[in-house]
């Protein structure tokens, strides 16, 4: 049969102690383990932000163009307009009072 040998004073203080050093050990791995994630988390985040800035310019720098390219050709149908109306002042006149007598009518609905 076995026999069991309890633990003197001494040594169950020292276990203790031991035992003691080893959580404390343990919560410093877990503090700085923790310390990393945060860490990491951080910085994705502030990548996820420069991100998001950068297409918010590039967005904007689009639209922008966009807008640039919607007007130059607003002007360029104008132009042509007024050069129709030049060639054809009878012809336009026509089609403006027959666009003016439709919506008429339509309004009128």
């Amino acid at each position: 049969m076995p026999t069991h040998r309890h633990q003197t004073p001494n040594e169950a203080t020292a276990a203790s102690s031991q035992t003691a050093d080893a959580a404390d050990t343990l919560r410093d791995k877990a503090q700085a383990a923790g310390r990393e994630v945060a860490d990491k988390f951080q910085e994705a985040g502030q990548e996820v932000a420069h991100q998001a800035q950068r297409l918010g310019a590039h967005g904007q720098a689009l639209a922008s163009d966009y807008y640039q390219q919607g007007r130059d050709q607003a002007i360029v149908w104008q132009e042509q307009l007024e050069q129709q109306i030049r060639e054809k002042p009878i012809q336009s006149l026509l089609i403006a009072g027959g666009i003016g007598v439709l919506l008429g009518i339509m309004l009128r609905r």
